[in-house]
């Protein structure tokens, strides 16, 4: 799994995830793939009703990460190889 960080917000996620789990854009483009009032909407982890972290996306409780389900962005991310290819060389979190 190759860590990334948002452009927008700094967030660290996984690079194959359809959308930042923290500010919803493509983590590609930057695209704005989450509409504001659903990112409010899903503030809160269902399973534990703790706010998800803005730096992760997980929920500090249970781990879970705060996910969109959501079709590929118009760009290509997260299913076109190139395009994640050059996401994770340009922002990917290296050791």
């Amino acid at each position: 799994m190759a860590l990334i960080q948002c452009d927008a917000c700094g967030c660290v996620h996984e690079s194959t995830l359809a959308a930042c789990p923290s500010c919803g854009r493509c983590p590609s483009c930057g695209a704005k793939r989450v509409d504001r009032r659903l990112l409010k909407e899903m503030r809160l982890c269902p399973e534990c009703n703790v706010p998800y972290c803005p730096g992760c996306g997980r929920c500090h409780a249970c781990g879970r990460l705060r996910v969109f389900d959501l079709p590929p962005c118009t760009c290509g991310h997260p299913f076109d190889p190139s395009v994640l290819a050059k996401l994770e060389e340009s922002f990917g979190v290296r050791a």
